[in-house]
């Protein structure tokens, strides 16, 4: 229950601007993959060596949300953490080989308290508000996240951080 009303006051919370940094991507994820990660799964991390300006909370509530995910509904396959740099944005996915979400649910799962049918259980948890929380965060830091489907099933959960036009 506290968990809940923890999550819940994120939600509410999550429209506050806050300073942008210099963050290590690298850095940063490296920090938050063993907590997230506590329960066995192998979380992999590849070509995250950039720098990003971001509110770091903000960027780090996001990352863990997408990292809890797909530890929690990755069927304890291995998650992997990938980032790419473009002249317009850093983009960052976190990976996984679970079961995936429907095409007619991408949309639906950033709804606050929104779960699919098959993620109602106690083996999996959760209060329905990780992706929404992720979502409005990205949304008042100008970012973009979205979710795919993974050929050879599971799913993609990309975040894309426009660079400051030169």
């Amino acid at each position: 229950m506290n968990r809940l009303i923890g999550s819940f006051l994120e939600l509410a919370r999550g429209l506050q601007r806050e300073e942008a940094q210099d963050v290590d991507l690298q850095q940063m994820i490296e920090r938050l993959a063993p907590d997230v990660g506590a329960g066995g799964t192998q979380i992999e991390i590849r070509d995250c060596r950039c720098h990003v300006r971001a509110g770091a909370m903000a960027l780090r509530r996001v990352l863990c949300n997408l990292i809890e995910n797909a530890v929690r509904y990755g069927e304890g396959k291995a998650v992997e953490i990938l980032c790419s740099e473009a002249a317009d944005a850093v983009r960052i996915a976190v990976l996984d080989r679970g079961p995936g979400i429907p095409d007619d649910q991408m949309e639906a799962v950033f709804r606050p308290f929104h779960r699919l049918e098959g993620s109602r259980s106690k083996a999996t948890g959760g209060s329905g508000l990780g992706l929404a929380i992720a979502r409005q965060l990205a949304h008042a830091n100008g970012w973009r996240l979205s979710l795919h489907r993974r050929e050879g099933g599971g799913l993609e959960a990309r975040l894309e951080l426009p660079r400051p036009a030169q």
